[in-house]
């Protein structure tokens, strides 16, 4: 099986899940997650270019 994310704002969500199970879609519960970002530490000021 394959997992596609597709991140975009939806209208009518119900008539979405309808159309996409119309074309053989099976869709999951929702996931819920928590990601997180982490980066190293750099002054801001030195990534200002003036």
């Amino acid at each position: 099986m394959r997992e596609i994310e597709i991140k975009l704002k939806v209208a009518d969500m119900k008539a979405l899940e309808r159309e996409l199970e119309k074309q053989g879609c099976v869709l999951s519960a929702p996931v819920h997650q928590h990601d997180v970002m982490i980066r190293k530490y750099t002054s801001l000021s030195a990534n200002i270019s003036k």
